[in-house]
């Protein structure tokens, strides 16, 4: 007799419990099912799956993230029900001690972690050039003191040379200016030689030759008779 009242009142329970989930999901729409743990990353589960660019996704090959094709795009989609924690002590799954981590599915993570391989690669790339531009730019560096020190001793040897050229050119302008007027006093010179010359033989006041005066004065002999 208990036993029939205590099946009786179980199945009124069990009744009402049905007809409460029932107006609860006549009132409100049915909630999403947590996909099972091992569509989410953890440190244990990791190796062996998928990263959505057909390669299989392990921590320790370098290899399986290699890039197959560029990433897909991510969208994010606003969900309802307000903020709530992937991983907690009210949900049946473990709580994980990466669920601070890796609370995204496992296309996302992996794609971001393709992502960050691609940008650690190109950076490493960069910084590989930039030393090399910078080994390039301090050559140019130490090229251009050298050609400063040569174009130093160049305008000091320029500025050498100019003042040698122009001691030169005055020894030379002096030596010019002696010459000129050492050739106007010739010139002088022989001009006075010239006329003074010229007046001896233009002179009227010439002396006349002695004997020339004696044969004129005396006549010429007339012949005797023997």
């Amino acid at each position: 007799m208990e036993e029939s009242f205590c099946e009786s009142k179980t199945k009124a329970a069990e009744n009402r419990a049905a007809e409460a989930a029932a107006l609860a999901r006549s009132h409100h729409p049915p909630l999403r099912r947590r996909p099972p743990p091992s569509a989410h990353l953890c440190r244990g589960n990791m190796c062996g799956m998928d990263n959505g660019n057909e390669t299989p996704a392990a921590n320790r090959n370098g290899h399986a993230n290699g890039h197959v094709e560029s990433p897909r795009p991510i969208y994010y989609r606003a969900l309802g029900r307000g903020v709530r924690v992937r991983y907690s002590p009210s949900d049946r799954y473990p709580c994980c001690s990466c669920r601070l981590i890796f609370v995204y599915p496992n296309h996302l993570v992996l794609v971001l972690d393709d992502e960050r391989r691609q940008l650690v690669n190109t950076n490493l790339d960069l910084q590989a050039k930039v030393d090399e531009l910078r080994q390039i730019v301090s050559a140019q560096g130490e090229r251009i003191t050298e050609l400063e020190e040569v174009l130093e001793s160049e305008v000091a040897t320029a500025a050498v040379t100019r003042e040698e050229l122009q001691r030169t050119r005055a020894r030379l302008t002096r030596l010019g200016e002696e010459v000129r007027d050492r050739v106007s006093e010739i010139l002088a010179d022989a001009t006075k030689m010239i006329d003074g010359v010229m007046d001896i033989i233009q002179s009227p006041n010439q002396e006349e030759d002695p004997e020339k005066e004696l044969k004129e004065e005396i006549p010429p002999s007339h012949p005797t008779m023997d």
